[in-house]
């Protein structure tokens, strides 16, 4: 439809004379019949036609206002000097993001084609990895301003300098969520103490005395993913009585790039008193101090649209649709609202944060039990992740003896001072609970009991954890007889009792264990019907061919399982690899060397080849440093080649990318059309990655 219609069109391009659109017969059909048309075109299409007449160049854009609703930019110059492009903007136009852009007059130019261009009912505006308020800082506030009469939602994504966050929320009367992430580099100097300074004196008096008197009152998400004095951060944060959701005083990139930045209570993190009981009587959902849970953003994204949901069914506007700015003399909401909204909101419900100096389970622990009957989900994270110094710390024993979090649903517990009895009276007294990490050395963790006692459970991560049973007629019991994690009997009767009880444990993932898996440990898990996902730690010196062939089989025959990763292998043989071809449900496959970076372990080159061929479900591979013995011919020659780059080689229904710099083989699955099939996750790697040592 596009080559008939478009194409043809184009060739007849006289700028002399003016074509009606009668005459040239399609925009003349009726106005319903016309837009199911411009459904099946694209920008490209839509464009070229505007080429064919003065009125096509008119009119045409009033039929295609669907394509432009969303904005990608990329190169500026481009939309700088498409007239026809500019023809296309609007009101219709409702979300925009500038990409990976360098150069701030550009940026400005084209803020400035979006507002003279009627792009006047923005919602969503986002810039990625851009310089902006790097020199024109008072400019780009009063383009920003031409942009935000009606803007929702802002975004400063990877962002290298300091922002005036008070004076870009004050250009934006209806914004609801405000998200700033900086660049890793933009730690240094503690540059974001203090909110910088605008080039004009002028205004910087009248600035000085409005910010007095700002409350953003319809700011409801902020996200300051940046490491601040909590003076500026408080003063922010006061000002924004409707939040709902915080996230503040990160420290993760500040740790890792080297910057030696160890938040303190005194001076980095938010006043947690003040910040329940006077400045955010609504927050539900508060992520203060934490510099290890980058992995667990989808999650936060989750819980927050959750939230959302449940906010836009329940909400009651008690103070309507009026001002979303107050003056001084409206600076809060009265005593009576705040308690109207404390009844009308869920209370905290998510609670993510870790220890530091001078902030402990004494600081910490008071809002966990005042919020105890609200909270869905629970992250404590220990101080050692932010200094190697192991100072005197304090024990969340206590604290966990008394604690009951009737509605938890998720509960992640690392590095954390605790023993193991108080942790298992906690657990003992979550029977909601869905999603539990723990990570804490030493820690003896009677799996029988836990995982029986956690009907509601879907997701079990461990990490440097004691695996203990303990069963007694059928029973777990916390003074049983204690078996170690290798014994067959116990762990196979413990997974084949969750199947039959009706776990709904999907997701285990083992890192780092003192004692990793055995093949017994694999074969009991594979009992288990409800298994999606499993990345584990196995003993490759243990793991004989019989028991992970055995474990391959049971998986196919037992569950439907998508995700696999098996650490510390040493050996796959063929019987393992044609059995592993079997799971008809096996989206990814990870195998990884127990000897480090570029030592390999060993696989049979025919059963890999046919695990690839018979495999009607692989997507997505990864083997870590791996040597084939008996290469079938055609992995053979590809072996043989010498090549610098790369070279694409067809195995079966796979390509194959060979990288003799990097010493890898990525594989992928194509379709009948030779086109590669993408990844169905952003966070693995998009390709099947098979490193392999000559």
């Amino acid at each position: 439809m596009t080559e008939s219609l478009v194409n043809p069109l184009a060739n007849t391009i006289n700028h002399g004379k003016d074509r009606s659109l009668d005459q040239l017969g399609l925009l003349s059909l009726p106005t319903d019949l016309i837009l199911v048309i411009f459904t099946h075109l694209t920008r490209s299409d839509v464009l070229t036609s505007m080429a064919v007449s003065r009125s096509w160049y008119n009119n045409v854009p009033q039929y295609s206002q669907h394509l432009w609703t969303h904005l990608k930019l990329h190169k500026l110059k481009y939309y700088k000097n498409n007239h026809r492009w500019k023809r296309c903007l609007g009101d219709h136009v409702k979300n925009v993001i500038f990409d990976t852009i360098h150069e701030e007059h550009q940026i400005l130019d084209v803020m400035n084609i979006l507002y003279d261009n009627g792009c006047h009912a923005i919602k969503y505006l986002e810039f990625i990895n851009c310089s902006v308020f790097s020199n024109e800082k008072y400019l780009f506030l009063q383009r920003l301003e031409q942009l935000t009469g009606q803007l929702l939602e802002l975004k400063f994504i990877r962002h290298s300098t300091n922002l005036p966050f008070i004076r870009i929320l004050e250009k934006c009367p209806q914004l609801n969520r405000f998200t700033f992430i900086p660049t890793g580099d933009a730690y240094k100097d503690f540059l974001y103490d203090t909110e910088p300074t605008i080039p004009d004196e002028q205004l910087r008096n009248e600035f000085a005395l409005s910010q007095q008197q700002l409350v953003f009152q319809s700011l409801t998400y902020l996200c300051l993913d940046v490491y601040m004095h909590k003076q500026r951060l408080e003063w922010i944060v006061k000002k924004c009585p409707m939040l709902r959701h915080l996230i503040c005083t990160t420290g993760l990139l500040g740790v890792h790039q080297g910057f030696s930045i160890i938040p303190d209570y005194n001076t980095n993190i938010i006043d947690l008193t003040m910040l329940f009981n006077h400045w955010c009587p609504n927050l539900t959902f508060l992520q203060s101090n934490c510099d290890c849970f980058t992995k667990y953003r989808q999650d936060w994204s989750e819980c927050i649209e959750d939230d959302d949901r449940e906010r836009k069914k329940g909400q009651r506007g008690i103070h309507g649709e009026g001002k979303t700015r107050l003056d001084n003399n409206e600076v809060a909401i009265s005593h009576s609202q705040q308690l109207e909204y404390r009844q009308g909101s869920n209370g905290l419900r998510y609670l993510y944060t870790c220890e530091a100096q001078n902030y402990g389970p004494s600081e910490i622990s008071p809002y966990v039990i005042q919020h105890a009957d609200t909270l869905e989900s629970l992250l404590l994270h220990g101080r050692y992740y932010h200094s190697t110094l192991d100072a005197a710390r304090e024990d969340w024993s206590p604290i966990f003896d008394e604690l009951v979090l009737p509605q938890i649903r998720r509960l992640e517990c690392c590095g954390i001072l605790i023993n193991t009895s108080s942790l298992t009276l906690l657990l003992d007294r979550s029977p909601s609970l869905e999603k539990l990490a723990i990570d804490i050395k030493d820690l003896n963790l009677h799996l029988s009991r836990t995982l029986k006692g956690l009907s509601q459970l879907t997701h079990l991560y461990l990490s440097n954890t004691n695996l203990v049973f303990d069963i007694i007629g059928g029973d777990s019991s916390i003074n049983g007889t204690t078996y170690h994690h290798d014994d067959s009997n116990v762990s196979t009767q413990l997974f084949e009792d969750l199947a039959r009880h009706g776990s709904k444990l999907q997701v285990i993932e083992f890192d780092s264990m003192p004692r990793p898996a055995s093949d017994q440990l694999l074969q009991a898990m594979a009992h288990l019907y409800t298994l999606k996902m499993l990345r584990i730690e196995i003993n490759g010196d243990l793991l004989s061919d019989q028991g992970f062939t055995r474990f391959a089989e049971l998986l196919a025959q037992n569950t439907a399982i998508e995700f696999l990763e098996l650490r510390y292998i040493s050996y796959a043989s063929r019987s393992t690899l044609e059995a592993l071809a079997r799971l008809q449900h096996l989206k990814t496959l990870r195998l990884l060397s127990p000897r480090g970076v570029g030592m390999p372990f060993y696989a049979d080159g025919t059963g890999l080849s046919r695990l690839l061929r018979r495999s009607i479900s692989l997507k997505d591979m990864f083997f870590d440093s791996i040597r084939l013995f008996d290469p079938p011919d055609s992995i053979k020659s590809m072996l043989k080649r010498q090549v610098l780059k790369y070279e694409l080689k067809d195995v079966g229904d796979y390509f194959v990318d060979f990288m003799q710099v990097e010493n890898y083989v990525t594989l992928g699955r194509i379709d009948g059309d030779h086109n590669r099939i993408a990844a169905t996750t952003t966070e693995s790697p998009p390709t099947i990655a098979a490193g392999l040592v000559e």
